[in-house]
């Protein structure tokens, strides 16, 4: 289903914020400043809560509560997350805005923008489009997600950025002692099952190979067989050319299987976390409906 943007008059709906200031570029001057914005785009009297993490859970369940229309969320990843999930299909429309240190999610469907100015943007002629993502068992992921030991490849990327190779060689063999070789298992599509080093699932919000439309995510296969080939991809990550090394292949998927004789690392949307032994990957139509720029592609709902 489509809605044209003209037609969205956000003065008619009923507008919550929830304001995290524990997050990383988030203040308590910044109530001052979205009130000033919302009463500028005509939202007199939006529901606002201001707090820090401790009393997130609290601001949700109170805005939950209201029944609102549109929530707006400026906070951490983590934060947005949460309100992703809590938005789902069916909830309010999302406008998450970059208030931590990452904001993956903000930064893939706005770019990197202040959130005033995405604010301003959206309110001025607002588009409503539709999310999808990735789910590993019970978590979900917008942006993308990494298996096993990659997660772990952060600091010899830097050291390559900044041109220190003897240290990025050394940080590559720790990586790899740390890692568990090709011990994760993988099926795709319910296909052949097949061992790699790691995994990436990328979401279609920002894929380059995947159309926004496609019902698809892409997986990523890591074999990669030592720390030189470490070093290699981690330069070539540096430089946007990671899809052009040969220990990297992709395919798209709309579900996999993944297992280890270990607790497979990952990290979902910037966030670490420990899997089991085995887990599901599923593609997420809808997962929620925000908010964008009328300049933004994609108006759909519903996908």
């Amino acid at each position: 289903m489509t809605r044209d943007a003209q037609n969205f008059n956000v003065r008619l709906k009923k507008v919550g914020a929830i304001l995290n200031t524990s997050s990383g570029s988030c203040d308590e001057n910044v109530r001052e400043e979205m009130e000033t914005i919302l009463r500028e785009a005509g939202i007199i009297t939006p529901h606002i809560w201001c707090g820090e993490a401790n009393e997130m859970d609290e601001a949700f369940a109170q805005a939950t509560d209201r029944e609102l229309d549109i929530l707006i969320i400026l906070g951490g990843d983590g934060t947005i997350r949460t309100a992703a999930e809590i938005c789902s299909e069916k909830g309010p429309i999302l406008i998450p805005l970059p208030g931590g240190t990452m904001n993956m999610l903000p930064k893939a469907l706005y770019g990197d923008v202040s959130w005033q100015d995405i604010l301003r943007s959206i309110l001025s002629v607002p588009v409503l489009r539709s999310v999808s993502c990735g789910q590993i068992e019970k978590k979900r992921f917008f942006v993308a997600a990494i298996l096993g030991t990659p997660s772990l490849w952060a600091k010899a990327r830097e050291s390559v950025r900044e041109g220190a190779l003897g240290e990025a060689i050394e940080q590559s063999v720790s990586v790899l002692q740390q890692s568990f070789g090709k011990d994760i298992s993988y099926e795709l599509d319910a296909g052949e099952k097949k061992n790699a080093e790691a995994l990436g699932i990328i979401c279609p919000l920002i894929s380059s190979v995947l159309a926004d439309k496609e019902r698809s995510l892409e997986v990523v296969i890591f074999n990669l067989e030592g720390p030189l080939e470490v070093l290699r991809l981690a330069s070539r990550a540096v430089l946007g050319e990671w899809r052009d090394d040969p220990g990297v292949s992709s395919i798209k998927v709309k579900q996999a299987t993944v297992s280890s004789e270990k607790e497979i690392p990952a990290i979902l949307d910037g966030e670490t976390i420990l899997l089991g032994r085995e887990a599901k990957i599923l593609f997420v139509p809808v997962a929620f409906n925000s908010l964008v720029p009328q300049s933004e592609e994609g108006v759909e709902i519903g996908k």
